[in-house]
């Protein structure tokens, strides 16, 4: 049976950005058929959409990939390719109109909510505008430890020391006792990926994490976000529109969504493919400073 170890060596060797779609695909396919008990993310001919009525309305079709543990991929894409809906998929908040979708081996569909939970951790942006402000830091992150409590809520001893060590492997335990509504936006977001990181899942997925961010504090949060894929073990997955810091950070691959497809591409080849993005917006994208720039 194919293990973790096999994902990687089907991932090394499919991510070059000039190997055909379709071999690619197959080759991945390979990797995660029924029974796979792998420990990272992975999808097998996935089409993600909505139904509405009768009529089933697809917007990413046939993605196939492998994201595997102690990896950290970003996902791009223009607004309305997709995005969102992949991640909301992946994340098993609603239901694949076709395909697999594979966390810890255990496809998502049918998973109950409190196993789902202890696979997968979702972050998203955060705006306080709503009661969560209220909320301190360690309030906040022991939100995290919800599956595994129950309707009580009793924190166990093991409990609060994991709550305590997610909080200062954010660099929060100054702050523990802060309300969220006292932070600024980029510890506000960290407090969120400390709740993410109490769940204890071998998944994260993040939508738009540093989108109320200035450039100091996302070149910060891609730096923690990196870390926790390649030194916690996580296999991190997040979508930006603002890839420059996610690649200085050591971004290992790249998820283009476009026309409908999701293409990964290993971070040192992924070039061509961003380029070609937004050409024909009259959008390069620079190699050498990891960003998006206007065609002179």
């Amino acid at each position: 049976m194919p293990t973790s170890t096999d994902i990687q060596d089907t991932y090394a060797r499919t991510t070059d950005s000039h190997t055909d779609f379709t071999e690619r695909r197959d080759a991945i396919r390979d990797t995660v058929q029924d029974g796979i008990r792998n420990d990272g993310l992975a999808t097998d001919r996935l089409t993600a959409g909505y139904v509405h009525g009768h009529r089933r309305i697809p917007i990413v079709t046939n993605a196939t990939f492998a994201i595997p543990p102690a990896h950290f991929s970003v996902m791009v894409g223009r607004n309305g390719s997709g995005k969102s809906t992949l991640l909301r998929t992946l994340a098993g908040i609603q239901a694949p109109l076709d395909g697999h979708v594979r966390i810890h081996g255990c496809d998502v569909r049918g998973l109950g909510a409190r196993r789902l939970a202890r696979l997968i951790a979702m972050v998203f942006p955060t705006a306080v505008g709503t009661g969560a402000g209220a909320l301190t830091v360690s309030e906040t992150t022991a939100l995290g430890r919800h599956p595994y409590t129950g309707i009580t809520g009793h924190l166990s001893d093991d409990d609060r020391r994991i709550i305590h060590e997610a909080i200062e492997a954010v660099g929060l335990s100054h702050k523990a006792d802060t309300t969220l509504a006292a932070l600024s936006d980029g510890l506000r977001q960290k407090a969120m990926i400390a709740r993410a990181l109490a769940q204890q899942t071998p998944v994260i997925i993040m939508d738009e994490p540093t989108a109320f961010l200035d450039v100091p504090s996302r070149h910060s949060l891609m730096k923690l976000v990196a870390e926790l894929a390649h030194r916690h073990g996580r296999t991190v997955l997040l979508s930006t529109h603002d890839i420059a810091p996610a690649m200085e950070a050591g971004a290992d691959s790249v998820i283009i969504v476009e026309d409908g497809h999701a293409l990964m591409y290993s971070a040192d080849k992924a070039d061509e493919s961003l380029v070609a993005l937004y050409a024909g917006d009259g959008i390069t994208y620079d190699p050498d400073a990891y960003d998006f720039r206007p065609i002179k």
